[in-house]
């Protein structure tokens, strides 16, 4: 997977501190830094890119990504927002500009992230030219503009539940007095876990 240069956060101080109970001002830095550490878990855990939730929207920074041609009418990518420019590089080491919607199209048709280019069949390619990191993309990288609400709702609960095990220092176990017996911590909070596992992870590319 590509890294990223400024990973985003997938909630805010904001709306973490509207789901707890109102505390010392002094836990901010604490839940600021539990934000970015929920976030690239949740990246961890659905095995995407850091921000793939996130790439930051119109201030999001187009990076180049290569790849390879292999003669195909179609070509995968990594999940993006917006492409800026392609360039083949040819056999000579000139670049090449293809222009969207002549020499190709974006696909799919109706979803915020492109994950593939196809040849436009009218246009003037026959198919992807061939070549090793041939093909020079540069696009705004990751599936989402902004934090779909589902994402950010899984983040907030799962600083929340951080914050709750902190002010236990982090005990394995929490009393329940009138049941007389100990309740064990999951790895992870079982709803955020169901809104995760129902949210789309990455495209694979090829």
């Amino acid at each position: 997977m590509y890294e990223v240069p400024d990973p985003q956060d997938y909630c805010t101080l904001e709306e973490v501190k509207a789901h707890i109970p109102e505390g010392d001002l002094a836990q901010d830095p604490i839940i600021s830094e539990l934000i970015s550490r929920v976030s690239r878990y949740i990246d961890r855990y659905k095995r995407v890119p850091d921000s793939y939730y996130n790439n930051g929207g119109d201030y999001a920074a187009a990076t180049v990504h290569p790849y390879d041609g292999k003669g195909e009418r179609q070509l995968w990518i990594d999940c993006c927002t917006e492409i800026e420019s392609i360039y083949i590089r040819e056999s000579d080491g000139t670049l090449t500009a293809w222009v969207e919607n002549t020499d190709f199209y974006t696909w799919p048709y109706d979803t915020e992230w492109i994950a593939r280019l196809d040849i436009n069949g009218d246009g003037p390619q026959g198919s992807w030219p061939g070549g090793q990191r041939n093909i020079l993309i540069s696009a705004k990288w990751g599936a989402y503009r902004a934090t779909p609400e589902a994402v950010k709702e899984a983040a907030i609960i799962m600083v929340s539940r951080l914050l709750a095990r902190g002010q236990q220092m982090f005990r394995d176990t929490g009393a329940i007095v009138e049941l007389a017996r100990l309740t064990y911590a999951q790895a992870m909070d079982p709803e955020a876990k169901a809104i995760l596992d129902s949210v789309p992870g990455r495209v694979n590319v090829g």
